[in-house]
C-alpha cells in the first residue's frame, strides 16, 4: 500500500500539466501543398492561425505564372495590343524609264515603313486535364497599308506596268506598292512538366498586294492598276517556352511552323493603243510553308495585369507578291504566269495580357 501510495504522488508531481501547453521545438510537420485553402480575405482564416502566422493570398500568385502553373482562379486570359511589321525588299527589277530610256527606279526601293496594326489572343485554360492540362487559343492580328510610295518626275517617265509602257509619256509619274495581312489562328497548347510546350492548330492568313502606276489630276486618276490576292491556310505545329528572370519578369520564346495551302487570284487593268480598258485576270494555287516566331520579355504587374514586348518574325515561302506579277503577267498580250517568290515581315509584338 505504501509503495502505490508513493508511486501516485510521484505521477502526479512529474506528470503532463493540464494548465499549460508545452512549446514545441522538433521539426516542423510536412503539409502536402494541396491542403492549402485559397481565399482572397485574409481575416477569414483568423480563426485557423494564431497572431504572427503568415496567411498565404490568391494575391501571392503572378498574374501570369511561370511554366505551367496558371494562377489558381483563373479560367481564361485575353492578350490585346499592337503588331508593328515592315516589309522585306522586293527583289530587283527595274519599273521606270526616263526619255532616255534609262532606269530612274527599281522595285528594291519600294520597302516602305513599320505598320501597326490590333493583335488580340484568347486563351481557355485547362479545358482538358489530360497529360497536365490543355489550352485552347484563338489568335488574330491584321495590319494594312504597308506602302511604299514614290512621285517620279523627268522630261518624260514611262512607268512599266505588267509588261506595258505608255505610249504618250508624262513628265510625273506615281508608283505605288502596297501590303495589307490579316492572320487568323487556333491552337491547343499541350502543358507538360517541362518549361517548353508543344502547340498545334490550323491557321489562315490573307496577304492583299496592290500595284499601280498611275498620274492623278485632281481626283481622277488614270494608268494601271493591279491586285494580287494570297489565301493560305493549313496545319501549323510548334512550341513555346520561358526562363525566370526573377519573380515577376520573365524570358519568353515562342515558333510555329505552318504547312499550308495557297491559292492566288490577281487582276491588272490598263487602257490598249485604241484607249479601251483591258483586265487581266490570273491565278494559280501551290502549298508553301510559313513560319511564325517571336523572342522577348515578360513582366507581371499587380494583379491580373501583365505586359509583353517582344521581337517578332513572319516568313512565307512561295507567295504571289504584287510586284512579282508586273514581270511575269502581261496585261496587253497573251500571258499570265504567276510568279511565287518568298516573302518575309519582322518588327514589334507589343500586349498587355489579363487573366480572369
Amino acid at each position: 500500500m505504501r509503495i502505490a501510495l508513493q508511486i501516485t504522488c510521484i505521477l502526479l508531481v512529474f506528470g503532463p500539466s493540464t494548465s499549460a501547453a508545452q512549446s514545441f521545438n522538433g521539426p516542423l510537420p510536412v503539409v502536402d501543398h494541396g491542403s492549402w485553402r485559397a481565399t482572397t480575405d485574409a481575416n477569414s482564416l483568423s480563426g485557423d492561425f494564431q497572431q504572427g502566422d503568415t496567411v498565404f493570398t490568391d494575391s501571392a500568385w503572378p498574374a501570369t505564372s511561370f511554366g505551367n502553373a496558371h494562377s489558381p482562379a483563373a479560367r481564361m486570359s485575353m492578350d490585346i495590343g499592337t503588331m508593328g511589321l515592315i516589309r522585306e525588299r522586293p527583289n530587283s527589277q527595274v519599273i521606270a524609264l526616263n526619255e532616255l530610256a534609262q532606269p530612274i527606279l527599281n522595285a528594291s526601293e519600294l520597302q516602305g515603313s513599320m505598320q501597326f496594326g490590333l493583335r488580340a489572343f484568347v486563351d481557355f485554360y485547362r479545358i482538358r486535364p489530360f497529360a497536365g492540362g490543355t489550352d485552347f487559343q484563338f489568335g488574330y492580328f491584321g495590319i494594312n497599308s504597308l506602302d511604299a510610295e514614290t512621285t517620279l518626275a523627268s522630261v518624260e517617265v514611262s512607268p512599266i506596268f505588267f509588261n506595258s509602257v505608255p505610249i504618250a509619256p508624262e513628265s510625273t509619274s506615281n508608283i505605288i506598292y502596297s501590303s495589307n495581312l490579316y492572320s487568323g489562328e487556333t491552337n491547343l497548347r499541350f502543358l507538360s512538366s517541362q518549361r517548353i510546350r508543344p502547340i498545334a492548330g490550323l491557321r489562315f492568313l490573307k496577304l492583299e498586294d496592290t500595284y499601280d502606276a498611275f498620274n492623278q489630276t485632281g481626283a481622277v486618276r488614270t494608268g494601271g492598276f493591279s491586285i494580287t490576292n494570297n489565301s493560305l491556310f493549313g496545319g501549323q505545329f510548334g512550341c513555346d517556352g520561358d526562363i525566370p528572370l526573377g519573380r515577376f519578369c520573365k524570358l519568353i520564346a515562342a515558333g510555329k511552323l505552318g504547312v499550308v495551302h495557297n491559292a492566288v487570284d490577281g487582276a491588272a487593268r490598263a487602257a490598249d493603243p485604241s484607249g479601251t480598258e483591258v483586265v487581266k485576270n490570273f491565278s494559280d494555287s501551290s502549298f508553301t510553308t510559313m513560319l511564325d516566331a517571336h523572342v522577348g520579355i515578360h513582366y507581371n504587374f499587380a494583379g491580373p495585369l501583365s505586359f509583353r514586348a517582344a521581337y517578332q518574325v513572319l516568313h512565307v515561302d512561295k507567295v504571289a507578291l504584287g510586284i512579282d506579277q508586273n514581270q511575269s503577267v502581261r496585261v496587253l498580250s497573251p500571258g499570265e504566269t504567276v510568279a511565287f517568290n518568298s516573302q518575309q515581315w519582322h518588327g514589334l509584338n507589343l500586349s498587355a495580357i489579363f487573366e480572369f
